[in-house]
């Protein structure tokens, strides 16, 4: 055999890209977020997928994908936390470029075509992520988040913690930057990407592409939302450590007290209805709005988010005159509760506080 035709045998090139994804119990959204990979319109490359013990049937889909698809490989995590599954995937990655889908995800069919040719196109990039459309649990549309482009504008939106500046699943990494700041750090169970961001911007530039190429999906479930105080006390450390490097002060210890309680599934839900009442998605706020409800009739804003929602504003001027005063007593009654259930809250947590004062006194 000659030298040739042995290195055909013996050496296989790697693939231009890894695409990496960590998955816990992520059954209901995997296969989708799978198929939207597999029919990207760019095909080179390997899709390494690290299983962090799942207990669902995380591990038969992922099995029946990868009988079909010989560029998957499954990965076993050992549910230490995301920064060592992560790491675990960017070890066993082969390429000199990495991108990231969460489980939960849905990227658009040209979106891995686009950033491989932005990052071919601007080698000064060690990172970059795209702008995203963010969905609910069922798919419905919460709004559009079109993100900073420039370098500056990312590295002074995290440093000041302003902004999530860029979003991770949609993010694509160079292996050897990822490799020169050591990867993601353990000491962050959450908060990690904003980590990295933070130490791969000393090395390197950041970047967004303005098109939006990723469905980024809010789901109740998830840390984003269950224990968001947890998050931000991460993520300040992260920022606070990078000032540090930078001979920069520390943000407000303010902006650090943390409670790890998790919120409450009715006031997640009424979050997402004022986005989306905000964003110009009135049927996504409607629906939110009733969900927080059904929780908890208590809350103030779902009623004046459901008026709003249902006979905006706006279209009064549009509005048959005789519906006018009809639909204006409606929206007037929902803004009456809203006020008086958001005086009657507050009455009863000064009470409640006044309260534990007096206990405390009298232990």
């Amino acid at each position: 055999m000659n030298d040739q035709s042995s290195c055909l045998t013996h050496c296989v090139m790697p693939p231009p890209l890894s695409v990496l994804m960590s998955v816990y119990n992520g059954e209901r959204y995997l296969a989708s977020s799978l198929d939207t990979l597999l029919d990207q319109t760019f095909k080179d490359f390997e899709l390494l997928i690290a299983d962090d013990r799942s207990t669902d049937r995380t591990r038969e889909i992922l099995m029946l994908y990868a009988a079909k698809d010989s560029r998957i490989r499954i990965l076993d995590g050992s549910r230490e936390g995301l920064g060592v599954v992560r790491n675990l995937l960017v070890s066993a990655a082969s390429a000199p470029l990495i991108a990231w889908l969460d489980a939960d995800d849905l990227a658009y069919p040209t979106r891995l075509q686009k950033q491989m040719r932005f990052m071919q196109d601007n080698p000064e990039i060690v990172a970059a992520g795209t702008s995203v459309r963010v969905i609910d649990e069922d798919g419905a549309v919460i709004k559009t988040d079109i993100r900073p482009g420039d370098h500056e504008s990312i590295d002074s939106e995290l440093i000041e913690y302003r902004h999530n500046a860029i979003f991770f699943p949609s993010s694509i990494v160079r292996a050897d930057a990822l490799d020169q700041v050591g990867g993601f750090r353990n000491e962050f169970p959450v908060g990690c990407d904003t980590d990295l961001w933070l130490r791969l911007a000393e090395i390197g530039k950041l970047a967004n592409l303005p098109e939006i190429l990723l469905d980024y999906r809010w789901h109740a479930e998830s840390n984003s939302w269950k224990v968001p105080h947890w998050q931000r006390e991460r993520a300040m450390l992260a920022i606070n450590d990078a000032r540090r490097r930078r001979g920069m002060e520390a943000l407000p210890s303010s902006l650090q007290t943390a409670s790890h309680a998790e919120t409450p599934r009715c006031k997640i839900h009424d979050t997402w209805s004022a986005v989306a009442l905000h964003s110009g998605n009135p049927a996504t706020a409607r629906k939110h709005a009733w969900k927080s409800l059904r929780l908890n009739l208590t809350l103030p804003r779902p009623w004046k988010t459901l008026a709003l929602a249902y006979f905006p504003l706006e279209d009064d001027r549009t509005r048959p005159a005789l519906a006018r005063p009809f639909v204006s007593a409606i929206r007037r009654v929902c803004f009456a509760v809203s006020r008086w259930l958001d005086s009657h809250n507050a009455s009863n947590e000064s009470a409640g506080s006044q309260g534990n004062v007096a206990d405390r006194s009298a232990i």
